[in-house]
């Protein structure tokens, strides 16, 4: 936000910054479909009953992804067309780069439900992860905006990539190998499971 303030203007910044919170609102709407069960999933994870936890966790997860893409896609759609009609002086980002961030936040959500998930083991891996990607797309924003010139959409792209590169999909892979199965098993509901592992 400050990087965007001070190379684009406070218009643009006004753009970036509504978009943005749109997009973590949408993020925390979704996750309430599990939040309120993560305590019980704790005690399942105790239990051991991996079973139980997957019969939970997986409605809960299609409810959270779905309405995520409902309300990603509304902010993509109609809240820009609504800010237009009704004459307002604020505005969000260009569509393309809306879509792009609302894949970001995607993978935000995911990030966060499957390292979670991975917690209730009393473990928090991917911590590391979690912090180098962050700085390494802070400071590349920073150079390929400063440094190089390049415009508004680094802001976004930046973190996008680097956070498809590994967290969003590596964390979603462990965190199904500790529910005894694959994350397209998890998704489909398949009986068979991968080796279990501790």
């Amino acid at each position: 936000m400050t990087l965007c303030s001070h190379q684009f203007g406070v218009a643009v910044w006004g753009e970036y910054g509504l978009s943005v919170q749109l997009m973590n609102i949408s993020i925390g709407i979704a996750a309430v479909w599990t939040s309120v069960k993560w305590p019980v999933v704790a005690q399942l994870r105790l239990k051991g009953d991996r079973e139980a936890m997957r019969r939970m966790l997986r409605p809960r997860y299609g409810l959270q992804v779905g309405t995520f893409l409902l309300l990603a896609g509304m902010a993509v759609t109609v809240v820009p067309w609504v800010l237009e009609a009704s004459g307002s002086d604020k505005a969000m980002l260009p569509r393309g780069l809306l879509v792009l961030l609302a894949l970001d936040s995607l993978g935000q959500l995911n990030f966060a439900w499957w390292t979670t998930l991975i917690s209730t083991e009393n473990r928090i891996p991917a911590f590391k992860a979690f912090i180098m990607t962050h700085v390494l797309s802070m400071g590349l924003a920073t150079v390929l905006v400063l440094g190089l010139g390049w415009g508004l959409g680094t802001l976004v792209i930046t973190p996008l990539v680097l956070g498809w590169l590994f967290n969003y999909w590596w964390w979603a892979r462990e965190g199904s190998r500790m529910l005894g199965t694959t994350f397209p098993r998890f998704l489909i509901g398949s009986n068979a499971h991968a080796p279990a592992t501790s």
